[in-house]
C-alpha cells in the first residue's frame, strides 16, 4: 500500500459563520460571536450557557458569580433564571449592541 492511499485530506475549517456572525446595523457591518443573539431580537440572555461561554466559565462557576453578584454586567433574577441584557454583555465585551 502506497503511502498516499493511507494519507488523510486535512480537516476541513469551519465556515467563519460559525464562530461570528456579520450584522448590518445603521449602515455599518458589524461582528460577534454567534452564541450571543442581536439585542433587538433578545434584549436578555441566560447567564448560562451565553456568559458562561462569553467569559470562558463553566456553568457552576458562572451561576455561583451571578448569585454573589460579582459577574461586569447587571444579572435579572427573572423567575428561578438569572439573566443579563444583551446590550449590556455586548458593551462589557467591547463590542457595540
Amino acid at each position: 500500500m502506497s503511502p498516499d492511499a493511507t494519507a488523510r485530506p486535512p480537516p476541513a475549517e469551519p465556515p467563519a459563520s460559525a464562530a461570528t456572525k456579520t450584522y448590518i446595523y445603521a449602515g455599518e457591518e458589524q461582528r460577534r460571536p454567534g452564541f450571543i443573539p442581536d439585542p433587538t431580537e433578545h434584549p436578555t440572555v441566560p447567564v448560562w450557557p451565553v456568559v458562561g461561554m462569553a467569559f470562558g466559565k463553566k456553568r457552576s462557576a458562572i451561576l455561583e458569580l451571578a448569585r454573589q453578584g460579582k459577574l461586569p454586567v447587571r444579572v435579572l433574577r427573572i423567575g428561578g433564571s438569572y439573566r443579563v441584557a444583551t446590550a449590556e454583555l455586548l458593551g462589557v465585551l467591547g463590542q457595540d449592541p
